[in-house]
């Protein structure tokens, strides 16, 4: 006879083992359709040897498991409902909890049923794996199989605990699938929707940029469990001070699920929630984040009633608190108690004060001018794109400006940005603005403006403004340090991609070097070098797009235009676009002209400049002369890549401008 005080009971392993059998079988089957089978199918098109030239020393198990992994953590979560499903019932709750075992042991028995239940598909799928390896042409070796079988094993054991412990506080099947995605989600879903409910209401928050919302969303990004699992797959692995924290949590929740499964108290199994208190904060939490949710959306899809803020917030939170009861109490009949309605407007009226506290703070932070050591002024001509980790293959100030008058020339100018009402209203809004500054203590500080009058002050000194958009400080071949790199994949120019046949690292440097001395031949002061001539280049280094380094470079540049003719470049992949010839002989003020095509209507700017659209027909003959590369800064005809919208009442859509002699 089994004792009373073993941590496992046989009856139990037996009765949770045949609940969850052919969940575990179809996961097993999911597993082989969706990791081993791609792979043979990957490797009838791909031979070895191609493999390696594309990916490198990658897992090819990381590079195809993805739709695993997201079948693994389905499984897992799966795994916790189905096994602990029985305290959900009043019936099977009573009859487990009056046998003669203890808490423990019954806890026990379920965790280690689920522990056994992803170990053996996952043991075998990757047996699969290792048979498969011996009569494919893709290269797997057995430490690629180890690590990545020890990725999913603790992947899918993280997830199955937190979601036993999302169980540990209600008493049905659905709020226990909503614990489980609150714990998963929410988090990181509510910063999201704080972070996007603010830039809908302040202008100055990057949105839009690449680098911007992402930057503003990277510190919760590790507070959700399915994306951190996404990173660490996709960069091979765990690793970091991450997974330690992670590790710690994990073990934290399994002693918290087994000392509140230890504590929990029968006779509520008929209510939703084991603890009152955690009802309130759901309530409290959900109403929060569905309100920012809802006014989110409204204030995008209504940016004419964006003003109307307060009735909007207003709105959505009185929708979402009826919606949050339907979800929390589990009942058909909701139920309103003033002393739950009175804790959730108290809690949202406090977040909601410190909510436009603190991001009018933001908006309107400026550095002190001391603390400044570059800047970066940005109206609409590109975006940077660069990992400031990796600014060890750059210049220190690459993309900034470091002279004084130039930092204070900004700064006076977004001090003028703070103090001036949002346009928001206005028909005519000047260029979007982006401003980083490079402090001294390395930090960065990114403010986007994108709301300003044209035709107020402070919108006339940005459409008139002499601070370049782009500059050699800011040129990506110019400021590089090839040197750095020690390997090169790919890279592109434009909308031309070289790969590994093409392009050597010898070549990136023969080519980084040479333009770095031809800068000399450059008149960097030009109007026409700032504003046209600019084109996206990016390197990338082994196929991920993490290692991915991109930027603008000039193509008045000859040891550019050399390059590019050596391997052919042809302008072509634009010819989705239309294309538009400028005469600058009859411009009489060139500044003035790339101003115009920023701010005013098309429709004008056309008809004010003699735009010629060039026909379908002649497309090809004028891209044919793009293909020469005769750029040259003194040329007499400006090219327009782009397009032009909504009959020409907006400002035209530029891809790539760029002079032509």
């Amino acid at each position: 006879m089994q004792s009373k005080t073993s941590l496992l009971n046989k009856v139990l392993v037996k009765n949770f083992t045949s609940s969850v059998m052919w969940l575990t079988v179809g996961y097993f089957l999911l597993s082989l359709l969706s990791l081993p089978l791609p792979i043979y199918i990957s490797s009838l098109n791909m031979g070895a040897e191609d493999y390696g030239m594309a990916f490198g020393n990658d897992n090819v198990l990381f590079f195809y498991g993805h739709i695993h992994l997201v079948i693994s953590i389905i499984f897992s979560a799966t795994l916790a409902i189905v096994i602990y499903n029985y305290k959900n019932k009043a019936y099977t709750n009573d009859f487990i909890h009056s046998l003669p075992i203890k808490r423990l042991a019954i806890f026990n028995s379920g965790f280690f049923v689920g522990v056994v239940s992803i170990l053996v598909p996952t043991l075998l799928t990757a047996f699969v794996i290792m048979i498969e390896k011996s009569f494919i042409s893709i290269s797997i070796s057995m430490k690629h199989i180890a690590v990545w079988l020890l990725f999913i094993l603790i992947a899918q054991v993280m997830v199955f605990i937190i979601s036993v412990f999302a169980g540990m506080f209600v008493n049905s099947i659905t709020l226990h699938i909503e614990m489980i995605l609150i714990m998963m989600f929410v988090p990181y879903v509510l910063w999201f929707a704080i972070v996007f409910n603010a830039a809908t209401f302040f202008d100055g928050i990057m949105l839009y940029t690449a680098g911007g919302f992402r930057t503003l969303l990277e510190p919760m990004e590790n507070t959700s469990i399915v994306i951190y699992l996404f990173k660490a797959f996709g960069e091979g692995g765990f690793g970091g001070s991450s997974f330690i924290v992670w590790l710690i949590v994990i073990i934290g929740l399994l002693v918290g699920s087994a000392y509140l499964y230890k504590i929990r108290r029968n006779e509520r199994v008929n209510q939703p929630f084991n603890y009152q208190f955690m009802y309130y904060v759901l309530v409290v939490l959900l109403s929060i984040l569905g309100m920012l949710l809802l006014s989110g959306v409204l204030s995008l899809l209504l940016p004419d009633y964006r003003t109307l803020s307060i009735l909007i917030i207003t709105f959505s939170a009185v929708v979402t608190y009826v919606f949050v009861l339907m979800f929390t109490q589990d009942t058909v009949r909701i139920k309103f108690r003033l002393k739950e309605a009175m804790i959730t407007l108290i809690s949202v009226v406090l977040f909601l004060v410190g909510f436009f506290v603190y991001w009018d703070r933001y908006t309107s932070y400026i550095p002190n001018e001391a603390d400044i050591k570059g800047v970066n002024y940005n109206d609409g001509n590109g975006i940077h794109n660069v990992n400031v980790k990796d600014s060890d293959k750059f210049n220190e100030t690459y993309t900034f400006d470091i002279e004084t008058d130039k930092i204070k020339e900004v700064r006076d100018l977004h001090s003028e940005i703070v103090r001036t009402d949002s346009g928001r209203n206005n028909e005519e809004l000047a260029p979007t603005v982006t401003i980083t500054y490079l402090l001294k203590n390395g930090k960065l500080v990114s403010r986007q403006f994108g709301e300003i009058s044209a035709s107020s002050d402070v919108g006339q000194r940005i459409i008139n403004s002499d601070i370049p958009s782009f500059s050699k400080d800011k040129d990506f071949l110019y400021q590089v340090k090839s040197e750095k790199f020690e390997s090169i994949s790919t890279m592109t120019i434009g909308s031309m991609m070289f790969d590994p046949e093409e392009i050597s690292l010898k070549d990136f440097n023969v080519l980084a070097k040479g333009y770095q001395n031809e800068m000399n031949n450059i008149d960097t002061e030009s109007d026409i070098y700032a504003e046209t001539g600019t084109i996206n280049i990016e390197v990338n280094t082994n196929y991920n797009v993490f290692s991915a380094y991109s930027g603008l470079t000039s193509l008045y540049n000859k040891a550019l235009q050399s390059f590019m003719k050596e391997h052919d470049y042809e302008f072509n992949g634009y010819s989705g676009n239309m294309l538009y010839k400028v005469d600058l002989n009859k411009v009489d003020d060139v500044k003035q002209l790339f101003n115009d095509i920023k701010t005013k209507p098309y429709s004008e700017v056309s008809k004010k400049y003699d735009f010629v659209e060039v026909a379908e027909t002649d497309k090809e003959e004028e891209f044919n002369k793009l293909n020469e590369l005769n750029f040259d800064m003194s040329g007499d005809t400006l090219y327009i890549i782009g397009d032009h919208y909504n009959d020409g009442d907006a400002p035209m859509y530029v891809e790539l401008s760029v002079v032509v002699k």
